[in-house]
């Protein structure tokens, strides 16, 4: 790593943290564009500096939260949390209920908060694949791309 990436001789604790946070990232984003681009090692240790500095420009003063288990391990539990959701329990519970989202907690181990988040996020990634959109009517983050 070059020295834009590492944190200075004192830093605390959070500070240490973004720095390892970066290298991280320098160190995959290399490993990939060497891996499947063929970018040579300088090149792609470059560019993913770069990339990492502009993001922490962009994040600059946000807290972020990275879990430990990413969205993409999580998509099929989460689906499959939503499906038994829409589906009467086996003690009997029915569809759509706070008595399904207890059982859906105690199974999936889970708090019963965590559960109707992430009910929240299916229910409107359902909702946007059946609602038609009108012309002229797009999302505010759609136009002009």
């Amino acid at each position: 790593m070059n020295d834009t990436t590492r944190a200075r001789p004192g830093a605390d604790d959070n500070e240490r943290a973004v720095y390892e946070f970066v290298e991280v990232l320098v160190r995959l984003g290399k490993g990939v564009l060497v891996d499947r681009l063929a970018v040579p090692g300088p090149e792609a240790e470059e560019v993913m500096t770069a990339i990492a500095h502009t993001m922490m420009v962009e994040c600059a003063r946000t807290h972020i939260y990275v879990p430990v288990a990413i969205e993409l391990k999580l998509a099929p539990r989460n689906q499959t949390i939503w499906q038994e959701y829409c589906q009467p329990g086996p003690d009997g519970s029915r569809p759509y209920s706070t008595e399904r989202i207890t059982a859906l907690a105690k199974k999936h181990q889970l708090t019963e908060r965590q559960v109707y988040k992430i009910i929240e996020v299916w229910r409107e990634r359902e909702l946007r694949e059946r609602q038609a959109e009108l012309p002229g009517l797009e999302p505010a983050e759609s136009k002009g791309s």
